[in-house]
């Protein structure tokens, strides 16, 4: 089949969206906005003065779980973490850390990040697929993650902590 130019993103779409007209699930396509960017430390100087660098406070926004909804992200849980202290002037980035309890740990960036701005202040969210599969129920979610900021002068602060606790649950 010939297709114009013009139309082949249209039909591209119908193609994802229908399955491709196989068997099985329908597939969706998924985009996710990042929930912290990649930290880059500043170059090293000797010139930097040190500043006092207290300990984060993390508070738990919001954790959202996936659910079964036909829609492209539905099957994804969210965890939004707001983290009061962060100063961009002073510190490059954070580490994440678990440090106790059951977490799709896979999710957790292995390296330094960039909390986003928003209008409450700055924030990492992060996301795991949920229901892979077709699974019908979440997984409980007990864990203790720590946030660590790092600052320009290679300084490092004590962990600020929050608990993450959700029952999990099959779905209707």
């Amino acid at each position: 089949m010939l297709v114009p130019w013009n139309l082949r993103p249209a039909l591209l779409l119908v193609l994802v969206a229908g399955g491709l007209g196989s068997v099985g699930p329908t597939a969706y396509a998924c985009t996710l906005d990042p929930g912290f960017l990649p930290a880059q430390p500043p170059e090293p100087s000797l010139d930097t003065p040190k500043h006092s660098l207290n300990r984060p406070t993390v508070e738990l926004v919001s954790i959202d779980r996936g659910t079964d909804a036909q829609t492209a992200c539905a099957a994804w849980g969210t965890l939004t973490l707001r983290i009061d202290g962060y100063d961009p002037e002073h510190q490059w980035g954070l580490r994440v850390k678990l440090v106790e309890g059951a977490f799709p740990e896979s999710e957790l960036p292995a390296e330094p990040v960039t909390p986003l701005s928003g209008p409450d202040g700055f924030f990492v969210r992060l996301r795991w697929l949920d229901l892979p599969n077709g699974r019908r129920y979440t997984s409980p979610v007990k864990a203790r993650i720590a946030i660590e900021l790092l600052a320009n002068t290679g300084q490092v602060s004590k962990p600020g902590y929050v608990n993450i606790n959700h029952p999990g649950g099959g779905l209707p």
